[in-house]
């Protein structure tokens, strides 16, 4: 069965059936394939080089933030090149619910692939582009082997509340 963390994050690449396997085993729900979404490059650099089909997604129950799963995968084969996962909720939890899911959720990825090429241990303060609106943001990058990986929180007082996660795999 492939490899992930506790908090249900792949982390060895595998084809579909593998990742229905690893989602039984981390109480992930199969949630169909979702129509007209796409990653970009930036996200996931495989985006660029395959042709990937409509996403598998996956929901896993986890407590107050829930995540949502969509595993990118190309049409010629079932081999999944990226993952995304997404913690959100309309409930609208302060700061420190997000960030400590952010930093469980590190601990986890620095404790698989070690030590983070950059990370924020502190959120830095942003402004939306054209807007007096701010936005709390942290972020880390990790690298092992062929396997990469990049998380970041995005916190407004009023709107967007987040954490995503993108694992993918260079060839």
């Amino acid at each position: 069965m492939p490899q992930g963390t506790s908090s249900g994050v792949l982390l060895q690449q595998t084809d579909l059936d593998g990742v229905r396997q690893f989602e039984r085993s981390v109480g992930g729900e199969f949630g169909g394939m979702i129509d007209r979404l796409s990653i970009s490059s930036e996200l996931c650099p495989a985006a660029a080089s395959f042709n990937l089909s409509s996403p598998a997604r996956y929901d896993k129950p986890t407590g107050a933030l829930p995540a949502s799963e969509a595993n990118y995968y190309p049409s010629a084969d079932s081999t999944v090149r990226c993952v995304t996962y997404t913690w959100d909720t309309s409930d609208l939890l302060g700061f420190a619910a997000y960030s400590a899911l952010f930093d469980r959720i590190a601990t986890e990825l620095t404790d698989a692939l070690g030590d983070p090429l950059t990370f924020d241990e502190q959120p830095t303060e942003q402004r939306y582009e054209g807007s007096d609106r701010v936005y709390q943001r942290r972020e880390g990058r990790w690298e092992s082997g062929n396997t990469r990986a990049y998380t970041f929180l995005l916190h407004a007082p009023s709107g967007t509340r987040r954490v995503r996660t993108t694992v993918y795999w260079v060839p």
